[in-house]
């Protein structure tokens, strides 16, 4: 009999705390809200040097090398947002260190673009080039070849002539042997 009503309390303290849980929940002490709305709220809260500070985190966080969602522009901005908006804070000079920094990396990233298409095109040019001096040195082999059988057959001419001349000259002096 004794061991009938343990094995029922047992589980008395479990609904205990589920019904805790959800007495809570409904009353209003679980967390409620998005967090982008939480972030709003306490946004508002803050002071100005922690909003500064914000603005200037998030800047940092776009121009870091490793983000995989890195914008200069947009990091820029931020450290512009938080020249303009909070222009008494430390992190002005910073700000501003940034942007001289942020602007020049970009001109570079600019200039390093138009000299990789320049590379491009001039690799492009030499590719054509290569073929065309291959095309040309084909063409060069075949002229060769064609001046080399045509000196053979000069120089087979040449002969002709030569055994046709001294054919001629016997014949005329056979000629002179033959008219007294």
């Amino acid at each position: 009999m004794g061991g009938e009503r343990a094995g029922q309390r047992k589980h008395l303290l479990f609904y205990l705390a589920c019904f805790i849980i959800v007495v809570g929940t409904a009353a209003g002490c679980g967390p409620t809200g998005t967090i982008s709305q939480k972030a709003e709220r306490s946004a508002e809260t803050k002071n100005p040097d922690a909003k500064a500070a914000d603005l200037y985190r998030q800047g940092l966080i776009l121009a870091h090398p490793r983000n995989p969602h890195m914008d200069y522009e947009k990091s820029i901005w931020y450290f512009q947002s938080v020249i303009r908006e909070f222009p008494e804070t430390p992190l002005r000079q910073t700000s501003e260190t940034w942007i001289l920094t942020l602007e020049t990396m970009i001109e570079k990233d600019r200039r390093i673009e138009a000299l990789t298409r320049k590379l491009t095109l001039q690799e492009e040019g030499i590719l054509k080039s290569q073929k065309m001096n291959n095309r040309l040195k084909t063409r060069v082999k075949r002229l060769n070849s064609q001046i080399k059988t045509s000196q053979h057959q000069i120089e087979g001419l040449k002969k002709q002539i030569e055994t046709l001349k001294m054919i001629d000259l016997g014949i005329e002096k056979k000629k002179r042997k033959a008219t007294p």
